[in-house]
């Protein structure tokens, strides 16, 4: 019923408290023709191993937007693996967010010692982006 839907946008309210993952994979197993993702939520269940999961039902091969924007005050463990893989297999990407809720991106995890420092892996890929003419921002929320 959705497989051609191209535009998929699911968010929850702050009093929702859970997102169920059936929700998550309902939409990635049908939905072949994404072009823009948003899912925000109580998502902090997310880890890279979900991701994987989809790619394994679907390419996302169209998708140009993509965000996942945790609200839970629990924290999603997704981190630099989940970006390059999005980077290596979305050819078309160029938005990718909200990646301050992504805890395991060392820049944005305070437990890291490149908590916003520009010696951060975070930050060399957004330098190494610009200097290779890349046409993506980093920066989307939602």
């Amino acid at each position: 019923a959705f497989f051609n839907l191209q535009d998929l946008k699911v968010k929850c309210e702050v009093y929702v408290e859970f997102l169920p993952e059936q929700v998550f994979e309902f939409f990635f197993q049908q939905c072949h023709h994404l072009k823009i993702v948003q899912y925000i939520g109580p998502i902090d269940w997310i880890v890279h191993e979900d991701i994987l999961d989809v790619f394994s039902n679907n390419s996302l091969a169209e998708v140009e937007m993509f965000v996942l924007a945790n609200t839970s005050s629990e924290q999603m463990n997704l981190g630099m693996p989940t970006v390059l893989l999005l980077l290596e297999k979305c050819k078309n990407l160029i938005g990718l967010g909200d990646l301050k809720t992504w805890k395991k991106l060392d820049f944005f995890d305070p437990e890291s010692e490149h908590f916003f420092k520009s010696e951060s892996t975070f930050s060399k890929l957004k330098k190494d982006a610009v200097k290779k003419n890349w046409d993506i921002d980093f920066d989307l929320d939602n």
